[in-house]
């Protein structure tokens, strides 16, 4: 046989191999599929008017399932995956492997080949409704427009917060004093003013006299840790109202997504999510980090009652919600 005869031979024994691989993966459910479908047409309607640039950030997801994960949107998967097929509801190439992440993840970091990947677990493993479960992609999508910044990690190593964590983890486990007195006493009070200035504009001043207490009760480190929080996770949070509201106002559910067991309109989603953020303004305790979220939430809207721009300020007053107050005039 020939060097040729040989290649071509290898070829075919390989492609075979390869098909038969793909047809002992199942493809992706056709409910997560719809819902899949429904983030990327909500993130092409929204564009870049909750955030400038948010249409040109990337949304690379890979769906962790009981038995397999499957990569949607990848653009150099690694060598693990094996080619599903094109998807034409989702206009893309899927790529499957067998699962290796914890199905109830949600998180986005640069889970294959280097690219920051959105990891999620079905609705039902995640705990979440099915048009909630919609909203927090976009919360996770908002994360890679952060990451993806160019200055975004230069700009966390200047903040001298991980303690020398190369791993990313010292953003869960830094050792925040939540459980000091102080901290708590002062906590309360800012929550206490925070949650009254979401209801009535009227408080917002108390509010920012409160949390220059608390920044004079913590240590300068500490307190960069919280607006570096608020300002990554609490606007991502807030995003996901902003998210919600404007689906409200410009989505229609489809036949298909509608006719779920689960699902509700996105007012309703969007009014829980408004609930549960001031419903979070409480007990830093308890909470501990995850209070964050609803603080920086706040905080965004509190920003939007300004009714002066800026968003287009976010990356400017990097790690620094304070600044944002300051560019609307609120601050002096």
């Amino acid at each position: 046989m020939s060097k040729w005869m040989k290649i071509i031979y290898a070829w075919i024994v390989f492609s075979g191999i390869a098909t038969t691989w793909c047809q002992d993966f199942p493809p992706i459910r056709l409910a997560d599929r719809l819902l899949i479908h429904e983030a990327m047409k909500l993130k092409e309607a929204i564009g870049d008017s909750i955030w400038p640039g948010w249409s040109q950030t990337p949304f690379t997801l890979l769906l962790v399932t009981e038995q397999h994960e499957y990569l949607v949107r990848h653009p150099a998967p690694s060598k693990d995956f094996v080619r599903l097929g094109y998807d034409s509801l989702l206009a893309t190439d899927v790529y499957v492997r067998a699962r290796t992440y914890s199905k109830e993840f949600l998180a986005t970091f640069p889970a294959v080949s280097g690219v920051q990947t959105i990891v999620v677990g079905t609705p039902e493993q995640t705990g979440k409704s099915s048009m909630a479960w919609v909203v927090t992609l976009l919360h996770e999508h908002f994360h890679q427009y952060q990451y993806t910044h160019s200055d975004y990690y230069p700009r966390v190593g200047q903040l001298n917060l991980s303690g020398g964590d190369q791993s990313g983890m010292w953003m869960l486990n830094y050792p925040f004093p939540y459980n000091e007195k102080q901290t708590q006493i002062l906590f309360d009070d800012f929550l206490k003013w925070e949650a009254m200035a979401v209801k009535s504009s009227g408080f917002l001043e108390k509010y920012l006299s409160a949390k220059k207490r608390l920044q004079c009760g913590l240590s300068s480190r500490d307190y960069r840790y919280l607006n570096f929080q608020l300002w990554q996770e609490g606007l991502a949070r807030y995003t996901e109202i902003c998210v919600a509201e404007f689906a409200a106002r410009h989505r229609f559910a489809s036949t298909e997504m509608s006719g779920l067991p689960d699902f509700r309109p996105y007012e309703q989603v969007a009014g829980d999510l408004r609930s549960s953020v001031l419903n979070g303004l409480r007990d830093v305790q308890s909470q501990k980090r995850i209070v964050f979220y609803s603080v920086g939430a706040a905080e965004g809207l509190l920003l939007d009652a300004s009714g002066r721009s800026w968003r287009d300020k976010y990356f400017d007053a990097f790690a620094d919600t304070d600044r944002l107050f300051e560019y609307t005039g609120q601050v002096k």
